[in-house]
């Protein structure tokens, strides 16, 4: 009796966890309609010009940002960014919104200059492959290496980054797809 209950209590986790699984793939040709999974996130600062960020939106909330300027990368840089760590929540059933929170070092010193927030307000497309949007930045300076304000404190100074437009970079995304495995092209 007891290895039946055991092997009953098995089999319904196993079911429990690919039927989780599949629910929550984005495999080929699948329509989520959901913002979760990863994207190539770009913030156009100018005509022609657009800062590319890979970001990847966890169903439980959460994102991880690797951007394109967190080891300096783009030339004359004045600055690098660590890893963004973000949180993000539904406003409506096709738009989240969003706020990233990253250290930010001088590029010649290597330095720690303060924090960067940014705050998004993201669209998806209607097949939930695009999103368009708005993103605004601010910084937090520390007045000494190690001696940062509390970046969760109400009463904290947050300045909007140089060039910061009032009404925020636009930005738009696209959702990686996967490409099936198979022989290289030239």
């Amino acid at each position: 009796m007891v290895r039946r209950s055991l092997y009953i209590a098995v089999a319904t986790a196993a079911a429990v966890m690919i039927l989780t699984v599949s629910a929550n793939s984005q495999g080929v040709g699948s329509n989520t309609k959901q913002f979760w999974g990863t994207w190539v996130h770009n913030v156009h600062v100018g005509p022609g010009f657009s800062v590319p960020a890979l970001v990847t939106i966890h169903f439980d909330g959460t994102i991880n940002v690797s951007s394109g300027l967190m080891f300096g990368g783009l030339v004359g840089s004045t600055r690098r960014v660590s890893p963004v760590h973000s949180v993000w929540e539904k406003t409506g059933p096709k738009s989240i919104g969003a706020t990233s929170l990253f250290f930010t070092f001088d590029a010649v010193t290597g330095v720690l200059t303060g924090y960067q927030r940014n705050r998004c307000s993201l669209e998806a497309g209607d097949d939930f492959t695009t999103y368009q949007g708005t993103e605004f930045m601010e910084t937090l300076s520390c007045p000494y290496p190690l001696s940062c304000p509390d970046p969760l404190n109400p009463a904290a100074t947050w300045t909007p980054v140089p060039g910061m437009p009032a009404t925020g970079y636009p930005v738009s995304g696209a959702r990686l797809k996967l490409v099936p495995s198979g022989a290289l092209t030239p």
